[in-house]
């Protein structure tokens, strides 16, 4: 009797061991179709697999990325997990550049390492443009295109927005400051941007001519002050401020209610916006002349 219940026992042990064996032996995993078969660092992609054989609910996928010659390394490089086909994963950063990668999906309960996708390209991220900045004008120079290169990208700000391939040229028409910005895309794979700072200077006029000083006595009737400036130029009159202030385009006329000296500003300025020094006319009234005394008999 002891020795049955023995071999009973023994039987049932192997036939467990033999269940589960069996059990791993039908598990198997396939790697499908991995999308795109062409990428960058850095990008997303997307592995497809089919399992044969009894898979536990909520079993974890795993997306195990090969180097560049297409060999899993000992330690693996997991890219992507999931309980469900497709997987996704990154190509992490880093990674070299290479058309014989590959991407095999494993589990590790039960241990099960499924057969490689087919191999698949990934591309380097080129690197940002070497440009020259800052690049510097003068109002109304003649400008030329930025320099450019094959498959650079042209932008009008650091992130965003639809790249040109055609290179920007600066206008100088005012004076101001403009960036522009600039990539380089190799096949789909784009870097990031440099940016060129393009500077238009003013060149300043000199000064308005002016008569400086005018003279008055008080009380007497005092006429609009007067400046000369260059062909093409306007005049812009800064009352008594020699900086700063609010410009008016009329010009002054003192008064001469009272004795002493005020000062009056006023500068001109180019059809580009350029700005000269202000110009100081002084307006001396002085005291009235006492006429002589009366002749008196």
């Amino acid at each position: 009797m002891k020795k049955t219940f023995i071999r009973k026992g023994i039987f049932a042990c192997i036939a467990a061991i033999v269940g589960i064996a069996s059990s791993f032996a039908q598990t198997a995993i396939t790697t499908g179709a991995i999308t795109p078969t062409s990428m960058c660092v850095g990008s997303s992609v997307t592995i497809a697999y089919t399992t044969t054989g009894t898979v536990a609910a909520g079993t974890i996928f795993s997306a195990e990325l090969s180097d560049e010659t297409g060999v899993f390394p000992a330690s693996p490089n997991v890219i992507g997990t999931g309980t469900a086909s497709p997987l996704s994963g990154v190509i992490p950063a880093g990674s070299v550049a290479g058309a014989a990668y590959k991407i095999r999906v494993t589990t590790s309960t039960p241990a099960v390492i499924g057969d490689p996708s087919a191999a698949f390209t990934v591309n380097a991220i080129p690197g940002a443009p070497t440009v020259t900045s800052p690049v510097n004008y003068s109002v109304g120079d003649p400008a030329t295109a930025l320099p450019s290169s094959a498959g650079y990208l042209w932008y009008d700000a650091a992130s965003g927005g639809t790249g040109s391939a055609t290179a920007p040229t600066p206008s100088t028409a005012t004076a101001g400051t403009k960036s522009y910005f600039v990539s380089q895309k190799v096949g789909d794979c784009e870097g990031l941007r440099s940016e060129i700072v393009v500077n238009v200077a003013c060149t300043a006029p000199a000064a308005p001519v002016v008569v400086s000083p005018v003279n008055y006595t008080v009380g007497q009737t005092p006429a609009a002050l007067s400046a000369t400036a260059l062909a093409g130029n306007t005049l812009k009159w800064w009352g008594n401020d020699a900086s700063g202030g609010t410009s008016s385009s009329a010009t002054p006329t003192p008064s001469t209610a009272t004795a002493g000296t005020v000062i009056y500003y006023v500068s001109q300025v180019t059809a580009a916006g350029c700005e000269s020094p202000r110009a100081a006319i002084s307006v001396v009234v002085s005291a009235c002349t006492a006429p002589a005394a009366p002749v008196v008999v």
